[in-house]
């Protein structure tokens, strides 16, 4: 059964998912699966220890299988799925949320069609210098933190 803290942690990931515009129960799956003292977790599992049905579990690990955050096994002779977190993971999450800031494509596009507008201009200018700068300093981030801790670490 989850604890008191371990609820408290799996709902403020929830949190966090949802405010970056994912899904809650993605959240709490990926949180309780960072936090769980075990290997892998059925499917089952996960629906018994978050309070949740399995169509949710289900729509969530799919979604986190998408993102590359979970790897899913099955164990021979059963027909349960198990999921784990998948090693490098934590790049992936931050990777994906990089990808979120490709709207500096849309906002050079923007400005490109509706710059001559003389009140949209400047805000079009504004979006996608924020998006461009932010996009390209975070890439750098991500590169160097790979290229670090490879130099460490070559796990992956």
């Amino acid at each position: 059964m989850v604890d008191r803290d371990e609820r408290q942690f799996t709902e403020e990931m929830g949190a966090l998912f949802e405010r970056s515009g994912s899904p809650r129960m993605a959240g709490r799956v990926w949180g309780y699966l960072l936090i769980v003292n075990a290997e892998q977790v059925s499917a089952a599992d996960l629906a018994e220890a978050l309070n949740a049905s399995p169509s949710s579990i289900s729509a969530a690990t799919r979604f986190l299988l998408g993102l590359g955050l979970l790897d899913r096994t099955r164990m021979p002779g059963e027909r349960r799925d198990y999921f784990t977190i998948h090693h490098g993971a934590i790049l992936n999450l931050v990777r994906y949320r990089l990808e979120a800031l490709t709207p500096k494509n849309m906002a050079a596009r923007a400005l490109e069609i509706f710059g001559e507008r003389n009140v949209a201009r400047p805000h079009l200018e504004e979006l996608n210098e924020v998006y461009t700068w932010f996009a390209d300093e975070f890439a750098a981030l991500v590169d160097r933190f790979t290229r670090e801790r490879l130099s460490v670490s070559p796990r992956e």
